[in-house]
């Protein structure tokens, strides 16, 4: 009776596959399992996100009070303040 030699890089190969497809299984098995939660800070964060949304970015009724300020003539703005805001303008 003859016996013959197997190629033993063959075998090799084949074991590797059926190793890496048994772990692809295994992490696809656990993948479903993972779950994310988001914590209440998160959802606060969230919910003050939506509402600064809504607000408009120009407040309309003070806009419409310095126009009428300035039609009349009586808006006035301190030269004080002018020139500290002049002045703070490259310090900051």
């Amino acid at each position: 009776m003859r016996i013959y030699k197997t190629d033993n890089h063959k075998v090799q190969y084949l074991e590797n596959y059926k190793r890496n497809r048994f772990q692809e299984q295994n992490v696809n098995k656990t993948a479903d399992k993972d779950k994310v939660t988001i914590s209440h800070k998160a959802l606060n964060i969230k919910d003050i996100q939506q509402e600064m949304a809504r607000i408009p970015e120009i407040r309309e009724d003070r806009v419409k009070e310095l126009k009428e300020q300035v039609q009349k003539g009586t808006y006035r703005v301190p030269a004080r303040a002018i020139a500290s805001k002049i002045l703070n303008y490259g310090l900051e």
